[in-house]
């Protein structure tokens, strides 16, 4: 039996929805640590940056982000925002370089058109990546969701669709959805099958907003009507993986459809903690 290699691994965003799901994974891998602490300045994220490095990496997985709800995004701090996530993905590229570590990147299928701060600093970040380096995988990750019963302050939006307030789903849109299993998957086959490029993460079948509200039968969404507020009037958003994109070798395991069936079936919903640990720097094992 080949014995697998252990490998050097920092995650960034280890206190987030996704990140909180992949650390455990990551560990299986080899040595792992978390960052998840936002600075909103060029002298604050390179001094926390360095502290970070103060080691190589073999891979570096930048998942962290800072973003703005939709109601917020004309608000003076948004270009802040912008600003922030794009340099903090600047100075780990950069790193990454130096180093020669592989980067994965946590980019959002908005990126693919993007209209918001928070898109267009995924979209930059990624270009910027592709740029300086050779051994990258961004990952353009379609809208994630499942298990509810972690601790964290954030809910995905199918768990919004079961409290009647699913979010970014409006009249006549439809959304491809991938289960955060699916992700830690992915990201894990992206790691150990060493593959590069720029991908697409869904399943690559879309499901509209009404459909789902159907499927969970329990509670209707109050938001499904008129269009996003930073959108062009009349504008019906369609975003589904493209087949061609998808990552060599890798399948998705979780159909939307039956696992929400399942959850009305049951109406298991299980109440999200609303205090989560503190976000700093860790170091996993």
């Amino acid at each position: 039996m080949t014995r697998r290699v252990q490998v050097r691994i920092l995650l960034t965003g280890h206190a987030g929805y996704i990140g909180k799901h992949l650390m455990p994974a990551l560990t299986g891998l080899g040595e792992v640590r978390g960052f998840s602490k936002p600075f909103h300045d060029k002298v604050e994220w390179t001094d926390a940056l360095d502290n970070v490095f103060d080691d190589r990496y073999d891979v570096i997985v930048h998942a962290a982000t800072e973003r703005l709800q939709p109601h917020e995004q004309n608000r003076p701090d948004a270009e802040r925002i912008f600003a922030s996530n794009y340099y903090c993905t600047k100075l780990i590229t950069e790193r990454a370089h130096a180093d020669r570590s592989k980067l994965i990147f946590t980019a959002t299928c908005s990126s693919i058109e993007p209209f918001s701060f928070y898109t267009w600093a995924k979209r930059c970040s990624a270009d910027f990546i592709m740029a300086m380096l050779n051994d990258f995988c961004v990952l353009n990750i379609f809208t994630v969701y499942g298990n509810e019963s972690h601790e964290h302050k954030k809910q995905s939006p199918i768990h919004k669709l079961m409290s009647g307030n699913l979010p970014f789903c409006y009249d006549g849109w439809v959304r491809d959805y991938i289960h955060v299993e699916d992700v830690v998957r992915a990201i894990i086959h992206v790691i150990e099958c060493q593959i590069r490029g720029e991908y697409d993460l869904g399943t690559g079948i879309g499901i509209s907003s009404e459909e789902m509200a159907s499927i969970w039968k329990h509670n209707r969404p109050s938001v499904i009507g008129p269009g996003h507020p930073n959108y062009p009037e009349g504008f019906h958003e369609v975003l589904v993986a493209r087949i061609d994109k998808m990552i060599p070798g890798f399948k998705t395991t979780i159909d939307i459809r039956q696992w929400l069936m399942l959850q009305s079936d049951n109406l298991s919903i299980i109440k999200i903690n609303e205090n989560p640990q503190d976000e700093s720097v860790v170091s996993g094992g």
